[in-house]
């Protein structure tokens, strides 16, 4: 008899089952009036266990075209076969009585696929019987352990207690626990698993940054939050080896580690971010995902405890390592780390023509040590700040006592100028980990005038010839305690223009030699019988280029001899 089918859900499957046995042996009974039955029949609902608990729900699905075979039991004698249908129901009609083995076709199930139902299984068929039968297919189960030493592609379930929420990856990546063996289930749609929860994970087997992980994983929920899961407690070096491996996808905890560097982003968003910790045992990489809502600015704290999964990496040379991944912010106990104190009172204490002195309290590096310091300056001509990294107030500048007055002198200054000053207290090391306190408040002073040289008020012609005449004068200071130069001019009664006298004994430059003694000099090259007057000017520095000049000394007038 030919039967129509059409095609149903597992469950009407299931419930069409008798109808088509009923139906089948009716018409196996007709036409034999009388006589006595030597046969039977065998029908079955062969199903894909999809979510591997080995009963017939909504999650499985009816299998089409496979092949059912009845054998003689204990023999290879094939009694009957049948194909299932679009509803995954076979049905051997007219089978001998006696005792058979009912087995699936295992080239179309393939390397993956089992029967866990009626595999080599017996059935005894009586004269008149109607067996029904289910017959479950599905694929290999393994434990967490069996799980991560799998060839890759292989495709199972394994089971274990989720460590993380759905939701903390933005891939949908859960981490499973099963005693002490952990492991990663990547590319599965975003759940709402909780830690503690208990599931069972179709997935194949693959590797990821060197380590097993079950990709395309689908996690069917067997019980929710069964246990509360703690994390191992580990050091920051080995977790940043996770242990050796044997580590590798745990929920560990670690504490009382510093940041040891600047934190990078690591997102194109900004907002995940890197960084490494130490807790003296050696660094780890730790990442705080945008996902978790940590909202942190990670420079500003330091970890008191932190949990997180590791999740591994691994460079192109092959090199593994792990990374502290917490799952949200709940899980991370801070610190804000204390910032060096603000200095109040800077002040300038003296004032040179290339010099001011500053002075302030020392303060506190926020760990109960004397602070180290920078300072900057600008003049009133300019609104930029310029960082003081040599001289006297360089960077950095050392503190000794909390409380104690500290002073420095900022040099290379111009006179008669008005600058402006701040200083910085810091920890650590300039360029590399120091942590800075706020700007001080800002103290102004003004550089003092330039000491100029003293003024010759001796001035005086000594001696005459026709074309000669000799001065000399009283040697005065060049303003900084040195004998000063001299420069000298001169002009005849028939004019008032001044010549500089740049060669012969009075031209310049006039070298001193003691203060307060007398110094001489010939003027020649002058018109006999003409009255010359005469000026010096004393100087310090080169001529015509940082030369200082004092003020013109008294005129000193004289006649050539005829």
């Amino acid at each position: 008899m030919k039967r129509q089918t059409r095609t149903l859900s597992l469950a009407g499957a299931l419930l069409a089952l008798p109808l088509v046995v009923s139906s089948c042996r009716e018409a196996s009974q007709s036409g034999r009036i009388l006589s006595v039955e030597s046969e039977g029949t065998i029908a079955g609902l062969v199903y894909l266990d999809n979510n591997g608990n080995e009963v017939p729900d909504a999650a499985d699905d009816p299998i089409q075209g496979l092949e059912v075979n009845l054998f003689v039991a204990g023999t290879r004698s094939l009694a009957a076969s049948a194909t299932t249908d679009a509803n995954g129901i076979f049905v051997l009609d007219n089978v001998p009585v006696g005792r058979h083995r009912l087995e699936a076709d295992s080239t179309f199930l393939g390397d993956s696929l089992a029967v866990f139902a009626f595999d080599d299984a017996e059935v005894t068929l009586r004269s008149g019987d109607s067996l029904v039968v289910l017959m479950g297919v599905t694929f290999p189960s393994f434990t967490l352990a069996e799980a991560r030493s799998l060839p890759d592609g292989t495709k199972g379930f394994t089971e274990g207690i989720v460590l993380n929420p759905g939701s903390a990856f933005a891939d949908g990546s859960l981490h499973l626990q099963a005693g002490d063996t952990y492991l990663r289930v990547v590319g599965t749609p975003r759940t709402t698993l909780f830690p503690g929860d208990s599931v069972r994970i179709l997935g194949r087997a693959a590797q990821e940054a060197g380590q097993p992980v079950f990709r395309e994983g689908e996690p069917f929920l067997l019980a929710q939050q069964v246990v509360f899961v703690q994390p191992l407690e580990l050091n920051t070096a080995t977790a940043a080896t996770a242990d050796g491996g044997l580590r590798d996808a745990a929920l560990v905890r670690i504490r009382d580690a510093d940041i040891v560097d600047t934190a990078t982003v690591t997102s194109p968003t900004g907002r995940d971010f890197r960084m490494t910790v130490d807790d003296g045992s050696g660094p780890l990489d730790m990442i705080l995902l945008e996902a978790g809502g940590f909202n942190l600015s990670p420079d500003s704290f330091s970890i008191r405890e932190a949990v997180g999964l590791l999740i591994p990496s691994q460079t192109a040379g092959g090199m593994v390592s792990w990374q502290l991944t917490p799952r949200s912010s709940a899980d991370l106990a801070i610190d804000p780390i204390p910032f060096p104190g603000q200095v109040i009172d800077l002040t300038i204490v003296q004032a040179t023509d290339t010099t001011l002195t500053l002075n302030w309290t020392e303060v506190d590096d926020g760990f109960g040590n004397a602070s180290s310091y920078t300072a900057r300056f600008r003049p009133t001509t300019t609104l930029a700040w310029t960082e003081i990294t040599s001289g006297g107030c360089g960077a950095p500048i050392a503190g000794t006592t909390i409380g104690e007055v500290v002073a420095c002198t900022a040099d290379g200054l111009e006179a008669e100028t008005v600058y402006f000053f701040q200083v910085k207290p810091f920890r650590g090391t300039l360029g590399e980990d120091a942590q800075f306190g706020p700007l001080s408040n800002t103290a102004g002073g003004s550089t003092d005038p330039s000491p100029i040289p003293g003024q010759v008020i001796d001035l005086t012609v000594v001696q005459a010839t026709s074309t000669t005449l000799t001065l000399n004068w009283t040697e005065v200071d060049d303003g900084f305690g040195s004998p000063s130069s001299y420069s000298a001019r001169f002009r005849p009664t028939t004019t008032l223009v001044w010549t500089e006298i740049t060669s012969g004994g009075c031209g310049a430059p006039i070298a001193g030699t003691t203060i307060g003694e007398v110094l001489a000099c010939t003027a020649d090259g002058l018109e006999a019988g003409t009255i010359y007057f005469f000026e010096v000017r004393p100087f310090k520095g080169t001529l015509g280029v940082d030369a200082q000049f004092g003020p013109l000394s008294n005129t000193a007038g004289g006649t050539t001899d005829p």
